[in-house]
């Protein structure tokens, strides 16, 4: 297993468990979520319409997320 090999899984066994769900959505929805962040949308509604689609987050690891990806809102 080569070193880049190696620092990939590395960094993929630390992500944070709401990164890694962002990994399984399909590029249509990962790009909506993505601008809803960088709207006036809230966290609380990014939240809600989340779990309405199956996945599992609080409003604070989306506030953490925004802020990590430049995005607070």
């Amino acid at each position: 297993m080569s070193l880049a090999e190696r620092l990939q899984e590395a960094r993929e066994k630390t992500k944070p468990r709401f990164e890694q769900w962002i990994d399984t959505l399909d590029d249509e929805d990962r790009e909506a979520l993505f601008e809803a962040a960088a709207s006036g949308m809230s966290s609380t509604a990014i939240t809600i319409a989340i779990r309405a689609a199956g996945g599992s987050v609080s409003k604070e690891t989306i506030d953490v997320w925004r802020r990590t990806i430049g995005k607070a809102g």
